[in-house]
């Protein structure tokens, strides 16, 4: 009897330990599969540079009222940025961003380099609402006020400064590439809310599209997020995709005219565009993916001079067009993640351009793709294993121009280029 309470008692004791084991071991699973990723909650400061185009709508009620030219100028773009995100759910960023970038646009009305108007910097303050696609990965739309920092000549040989204020409105995508460091790219429109009227009845109103790629620092990134969250797809990234995209273009327009007193430009205009592209990656290392993208964009850019550098008085204002874009780039990319790409692309463009045989006489019109170059860069992360989603700006501009007849035979030459931001679908398959 002793003997069959003594096995008794031990077989009870190996499952009760058998059984708190089992317990304990449970409890560290669950403990370890809990998933989390950097926090997003918290200040940040950085760096940012890229380029701006600028068109500015300039006329002088005095002398000419109502008539407006739209003068462009393409520009560098640098600065400093710092803000506050605060992460209120596991997919959810909401944020503050204050902003200062350096520019040096100058705009030229009748007189070649000879400055009427001119842009030193641009300061913001906007909001930030963002969704995130991986963990490490943030998509985001920006809106807020803005302010351009500008002077203009006024008098005989005096000049005046102040601001334009105006709305700030963007898209862009950042991704984590350490504990604390994060790399982005902005694309981000200036709407003025008013003029810049000097003392001579000058009116100026600069609209600006500037392209960015950035470095943060976020303090306390490293402490990870207070949501568990699902990891990003790890995506193989070789192989071949093809996808569509919506733009925002703008152009510049270089307007070569032979003809004493005539309006200089460069002439801008802005416009929607969407784009279809293929291409093939291949991922050559870990960290390292190389590939080649062939696109078509379509976009309807009309520059116009209301001077009419015409010698029929009849003639319509719109004196160029450029209706397509097509490019052929390798690009080469850096995994910042298993599901997100930093890439940077260049290759040969074709613009498609239309000078206006309405506007230019002695049949002066003419139709061509000129030959010409593209550069950018953008970041592309997974939203499934076959669908990414991706922020990108571009550079492109024609090596070559439209040589047209106007009072006299191939008197004016028209030179395009654009400055674009894109976002897009793509599906691997």
């Amino acid at each position: 009897m002793v003997r069959i309470l003594l096995v008794a008692s031990m077989a009870g004791g190996a499952l009760l330990s058998s059984t708190a084991l089992s317990w304990s071991a449970d409890a560290v699973v669950e403990q370890v599969v809990v998933p989390t990723g950097p926090s997003w909650t918290g200040f940040y400061v950085g760096v940012h540079a890229g380029g701006a185009f600028g068109n500015t709508d300039y006329g002088n009620d005095v002398v000419d009222p109502g008539q407006r030219y739209h003068l462009a100028d393409e520009t560098y773009a640098i600065g400093v940025h710092g803000g506050f995100d605060y992460q209120f759910a596991s997919s959810w960023v909401a944020g503050f961003e204050l902003a200062a970038t350096r520019m040096d646009s100058e705009y030229a009305a009748f007189i070649p380099d000879v400055p009427a108007f001119s842009i030193d910097w641009n300061y913001s303050a906007s909001g930030r609402l963002g969704y995130l696609v991986t963990p490490k990965t943030l998509f985001y739309g920006r809106l807020g006020y803005s302010a351009m920092d500008v002077e203009a000549i006024e008098g005989l040989a005096g000049t005046t400064s102040g601001t334009v204020d105006g709305a700030l409105i963007g898209v862009g995508v950042e991704t984590f590439l350490s504990d604390n460091i994060t790399a982005r790219v902005d694309a981000n429109y200036f709407w003025p809310s008013d003029e810049f009227v000097t003392g001579d009845s000058e009116a100026f109103e600069p609209h600006y599209l500037m392209l960015t790629a950035g470095l943060s620092y976020r303090l306390g990134a490293q402490n990870g997020s207070a949501y568990p969250v699902e990891p990003g797809p790890e995506m193989d990234w070789s192989g071949l995709y093809a996808g569509i995209s919506g733009s925002f273009n703008h152009g510049l327009m270089d307007l070569d005219v032979d003809v004493p007193f005539s309006t200089v430009g460069p002439f801008g205009a802005d416009s929607a565009g969407g784009s279809v592209f293929v291409g093939y990656d291949f991922q050559v290392a870990p960290s390292v993916v190389l590939g080649v993208e062939a696109e078509a964009t379509y976009l309807d850019a009309e520059f116009e001079d209301p001077t009419q550098n015409s010698l029929d008085p009849n003639a319509p204002t719109v004196f160029g067009t450029v209706d397509a874009v097509f490019a052929l780039t390798a690009r080469a990319g850096y995994v910042a993640s298993p599901s997100t790409l930093i890439y940077i692309k260049g290759g040969f463009a074709g613009l498609l351009t239309e000078a206006n045989e309405d506007f230019f006489p002695l049949d002066g019109g003419d139709r061509k793709v000129l030959s010409g170059y593209q550069i950018g860069g953008g970041i592309e992360s997974a939203l499934t294993e076959k669908l990414t989603l991706r922020v990108e700006g571009l550079y492109t501009e024609a090596t070559e121009g439209v040589v047209v007849n106007n009072s006299q035979p191939d008197q004016i030459e028209l030179t395009p280029s654009l400055l674009t931001g894109k976002v897009g679908l793509a599906y691997r398959f």
